[in-house]
């Protein structure tokens, strides 16, 4: 299976939206830390005026880099977004930076504590997106 046309459509849709996107097409690193004392490495997307915040929970075998195209389109529909490498992840779409620190690929079960650490943060009006699944969260 060849990436080169997801790596066009990215080069692609980053030329067409990159203009448009202006301050919020810079990512942020930051650490999270799971309940168990796991830190969880994620790019948080800033939109300029936020109407809500978007968690992004990358499939299985991949990374936070899944949702670096759609981030970029939140952003710059006003939604921040921030996304996570889950400790079940892998390499799909680029390096997962948080199973890359463990000595042992995790469970899904064990995942679940990413998940509510990412949910857990800083944030109010929080909406989950997981391969097409939206829910929110009031606080």
């Amino acid at each position: 299976m060849s990436f080169k046309p997801l790596t066009t459509m990215t080069l692609a849709m980053t030329l067409i939206f990159g203009s448009a996107l202006g301050a919020a097409a810079c990512p942020q690193p930051l650490t999270l830390q799971a309940a168990d004392h796991v830190s969880i490495s994620a790019l948080n997307y800033e939109a300029q005026s936020p109407k809500a915040v978007v968690l992004l929970f990358h499939q299985a075998g991949s990374s936070k880099a899944e949702y670096a195209t759609i981030a970029l389109r939140l952003a710059a529909s006003g939604y921040s977004s921030l996304a996570i490498d889950q400790r079940s992840g892998g390499t799909l779409f680029g390096p997962n930076e948080t199973a890359g620190r463990l000595s042992k690929s995790a469970s899904y079960a064990a995942a679940k504590a990413d998940l509510v650490a990412a949910l857990d943060g800083p944030r109010s009006g929080i909406f989950l997106l997981s391969c097409g699944a939206v829910a929110t969260r009031q606080r």
